[in-house]
Parts: C-alpha cells; sequence; structure tokens
C-alpha cells in the first residue's frame, strides 16, 4: 500500500521545520508520541513530590501525621513495658521516690547522685497511680512520647514542616529512645531537658533556657 504524501495534508505540512519534511508522517506520529509518553513520568513525578509536600506543609495534615506517629510510638514503648527486668538502678530511683513521699522529703538523710527532677516527678506519679514496676515504666514512656512533638517542632521552625515531621519520625522509631522508654532511668528526662533546651533557644528565651538545660 502506497505510502501517503506529506503534501496531501491540506498545506500542513508546510508549517513543519525544514529537517522534519525529510521523514514519514508516520515516522513523525511515532516520534511525537514516544516524546510524550517519556515526558509524562517526569510530569507524574513532580505532581506527587508537589503534593506529597503540599500536604505535609498543610496545618491539617501535619496534625494528622503528628498525631498518627504518636499513637504508633504509643504502641511500639507499651509492648516493651514487660520485655526486661526491673534493673537495680531502676529499683534504687523507685525506692528514692518513695523514701522522699513518706519519710525524707527533702533528702537529708538519704543522699541521691542523681539529678532530683525525675525523684520528684516520679514520687508524684507513684502518688497518683499507685507504686508498681509497670507504674515506674509508664512514666518514662509520657515522657519520650511528650518529646516527639517538641523534636518537630524545633525542626519545623528551623526548616519546614516537611522536615519536622521527618525529624519526628526518626526520633519516635528510633530503636534507642524506644528501648529506653519503657525503663524507670533518667534518660527520658535528660533528652526531655536537652530538647526543651533547644527550643527555648531557639525562641530567643534565656530564661527559659536556663531553666531547661540539664544539670548533674
Amino acid at each position: 500500500m502506497p505510502c501517503r504524501c506529506p503534501e496531501h495534508l491540506d498545506g500542513r505540512w508546510s508549517s513543519f521545520p525544514p529537517i522534519a519534511r525529510k521523514y514519514d508522517s508516520h515516522e513523525i506520529v511515532h516520534f511525537t508520541l514516544h516524546s510524550a509518553a517519556a515526558e509524562r513520568p517526569a510530569a507524574v513525578q513532580t505532581h506527587s513530590r508537589a503534593s506529597l509536600t503540599g500536604i505535609l506543609s498543610a496545618r491539617a495534615g501535619y496534625q494528622r501525621y503528628l498525631c498518627v506517629l504518636m499513637l504508633l510510638g504509643i504502641g511500639l514503648r507499651l509492648v516493651m513495658l514487660d520485655r526486661f527486668r526491673f534493673h537495680q538502678d531502676e529499683a534504687l530511683y523507685s525506692y528514692w521516690a518513695l523514701r522522699f513521699l513518706h519519710d525524707d522529703p527533702q533528702f537529708l538523710e538519704q543522699w541521691i547522685d542523681k539529678p532530683p527532677l525525675f525523684i520528684w516527678l516520679l514520687a508524684y506519679w507513684f502518688q497518683v497511680f499507685g507504686a508498681s514496676e509497670a507504674s515506674a515504666r509508664l512514666l518514662n514512656i509520657g515522657i519520650s512520647i511528650l518529646t516527639i512533638p517538641i523534636v518537630a517542632t524545633i525542626a519545623k521552625r528551623a526548616w519546614s514542616p516537611a522536615a519536622g515531621l521527618v525529624a519526628a519520625t526518626v526520633f519516635a522509631l528510633n530503636p534507642f529512645a524506644i528501648s529506653y522508654s519503657p525503663t524507670a532511668f533518667t534518660d527520658p528526662v535528660l533528652v526531655l531537658a536537652g530538647v526543651c533546651s533547644l527550643f527555648a533557644a531557639q525562641s530567643s528565651r534565656p530564661f527559659l533556657l536556663e531553666l531547661a538545660l540539664p544539670r548533674r
């Protein structure tokens, strides 16, 4: 079957550049479709990336993602609640907290070699929820979960909402943060104090920075 001559296209062939007239009309159609197919994935990828950034930057999407992340962090930490035996240091801190409540509220008889903030928090926690191994560990789970939105806020102020969510995700899913949360150690409080000091410094509030700086 003879090929259709390009000159039979009602004069539209003259609108093509001179170099294009060397090719058959079928080759031009194939070349056009191939170019469109090659450009489509790049356009879709750019649109998807822009849409994802827009969703994360939107206030509702940001808050929704952060809430889901905190719920996931709670679940991962509660699973580890009774995974390890009660350490001797955990028992010692719990003993100091009970001594503070009942016998020595000013620590005049029992000298403690740790920052007293966690001991005070643990003592009042025992007063409300009762003294037990699980209760002692639940306090640090709450402290670790509270650290997640503060980390997100710091990164959001420094860079962008998407960066804040990435930083919060890294902390929430960090194996060390998960492992130390369901304990009665002082480490989660130390991390929270350090994060709060960064937040105070970022907010240009030296008084809050002085309060938040951890002390030995």
